[in-house]
């Protein structure tokens, strides 16, 4: 018992002993003698100034920074920012580090990279004289690097402007506008062309016989309406939709193309190196985009892709499957195998003014 009421004598000292005068002061509570009232210090890609306003309890402050992109320096009550510009895509951040004796405070400062974007990558226009424009967004500001002489591009404001002269040429005329901000460098594709004059006519559908790029090139004759693809050689008919806007012919998986003896024929499309194929689904499409150069003359590549529901990269269609069938529905019971794939498929026409043909 009388050990009890040692320890209780002891702590009720102690206790009397740590709050028996208000007037000493704890070295620990202290608060520190540095503080940011207000900062500015997010920053566009340009070079640019920036402040942070600060209040301290004696002593002398001082600013560091770890990077030489940023120099901070002390005026007064204010620490004065300046960034170098910032010539790359790719944000970039760093502290200002305030200190007063022992005490210091951080500051974080973030600077943001170029940023470079058009309302659409192509302009598109018939044969006629005419004005198109895209809208442009940077944070940098955008200068114009070139544009083919049939064209005169122009900034103005947040667009880009592109005024075409007449295409009195017999062919499509394709070419790009090159802009840039800072390091940031893009382009919009233009395309002049009417689809009767310069698209229309006769041409050769030119495929690989195998998945392999480097295999064997064949061809059929074909002819190009509005409406139609025919290769008489089989006397088919591919159905085909020319969007004018895009200036791109566009044709839909599974259709019915023709007869060959007594089966009917569709077109759907096939990713050969993913063993894939569109089966007897319509709702897939290849564009061909139409080009024009003094030495392959007119190309249009075939392209497309296969829905991916894993969200992965959807794989590219790589050929065109002429497919047999035992009457004209497009169904697995009525499924009677491939007649033949044409990998790679491309329209091409001769160049304006030359005498036939060159396979290449």
């Amino acid at each position: 018992m009388k050990k009890i009421f040692n320890i209780l004598f002891a702590v009720c000292g102690l206790v009397a002993f740590s709050s028996c005068d208000d007037e000493v002061e704890n070295p620990y509570s202290a608060g520190s003698t540095i503080s940011v009232v207000s900062a500015q210090m997010s920053f566009s890609p340009q070079a640019s100034h920036g402040s942070i306003k600060f209040t301290s309890v004696g002593g002398t402050v001082t600013v560091t920074t770890p990077v030489a992109w940023c120099r901070p320096v002390i005026d007064g009550d204010s620490v004065l920012v300046d960034v170098d510009e910032n010539n790359s895509f790719s944000s970039r951040s760093t502290v200002v580090v305030l200190h007063n004796g022992t005490d210091s405070v951080q500051v974080a400062l973030i600077q943001r990279g170029i940023a470079l974007s058009a309302s659409s990558d192509r302009i598109t226009s018939g044969d006629a004289a005419s004005r198109k424009s895209v809208l442009l967004a940077s944070n940098f500001g955008v200068e114009l690097v070139s544009a083919p002489d049939w064209v005169n591009a122009t900034l103005a404001s947040d667009s880009l402007i592109v005024d075409f002269t007449e295409n009195t040429t017999g062919h499509v005329r394709t070419g790009y506008v090159k802009f840039k901000s800072g390091v940031s460098t893009d382009s919009v594709q233009i395309v002049q062309a009417d689809f009767a004059t310069d698209i229309a006519g006769n041409y050769r559908l030119y495929y690989n016989v195998t998945v392999d790029s480097t295999s064997s090139i064949d061809y059929f004759e074909a002819e190009l309406t509005a409406t139609t693809l025919i290769i008489p050689d089989f006397n088919l008919s591919i159905p085909v939709e020319f969007d004018d806007e895009s200036k791109q012919l566009v044709i839909a998986s599974g259709s019915y193309v023709g007869d060959y003896g007594n089966k009917s024929l569709f077109l759907p499309f096939g990713v050969e190196s993913e063993q894939l194929w569109t089966q007897y689904l319509t709702i897939y499409t290849m564009a061909a985009s139409f080009t024009y150069d003094d030495v392959n003359g007119t190309t249009a590549p075939f392209q497309g892709s296969i829905m991916n529901l894993q969200g992965l990269e959807p794989p590219a269609f790589d050929c065109f499957i002429l497919r047999q069938f035992s009457s004209k529905e497009m169904s697995e019971e009525t499924d009677e195998g491939d007649m033949l794939r044409l990998y790679y498929p491309y329209l091409r026409r001769e160049p304006a003014g030359a005498a036939a043909y060159v396979l290449k």
